[in-house]
């Protein structure tokens, strides 16, 4: 892709890490769990995932800083969901992650299953809420404590 495109990635939540694998464009992006995500993949080992080109794996230990929140762009449009991070490398130099994801198609299916034209970005809107919250709820899970404790939940 181009200078000014960014990439797109899948996000993997581990126990141990976050593992952003570059995604081709126009694909939905998702974010999951080991056990939802290694299968989509048809791999068994989430190290393979990280290996790959192009792919960022950080170490949930090594989390500095962390903010999940809704950008809105102007009244009532539509914003993204951020998810930034701040890291630690091996090698002492800080790292950071900008992630910008929206929910799945099949999520806004599985939870708009009356999509209403007068309502749309309203529901849209309340689909974002919930794939952000439950976006924190899986990394609430994998998270150590005093990650979670820094972290800013603006959704």
């Amino acid at each position: 892709m181009g200078l000014l495109v960014p990439k797109l990635y899948d996000l993997l939540v581990t126990s141990e890490r976050l593992i952003f694998i570059v995604k081709k464009p126009g694909k939905d992006r998702n974010v999951a769990t080991d056990a939802q995500f290694v299968s989509a993949y048809g791999i068994e080992d989430p190290d393979s995932l990280a290996s790959r080109s192009g792919s960022i794996s950080v170490a949930n230990t090594s989390i500095v800083h962390l903010r999940l929140e809704i950008l809105a762009r102007r009244g009532s449009d539509l914003g993204m969901i951020s998810l930034r991070l701040r890291y630690g490398s091996k090698n002492r130099k800080a790292g950071n992650v900008e992630a910008f994801m929206n929910p799945t198609l099949d999520f806004i299916r599985s939870n708009v299953p009356k999509p209403d034209k007068s309502r749309m970005a309203e529901q849209f809107r309340e689909v974002q809420i919930k794939y952000a919250k439950t976006i924190k709820d899986t990394l609430t899970q994998v998270l150590p404590v005093g990650v979670l404790q820094n972290a800013e939940w603006l959704v």
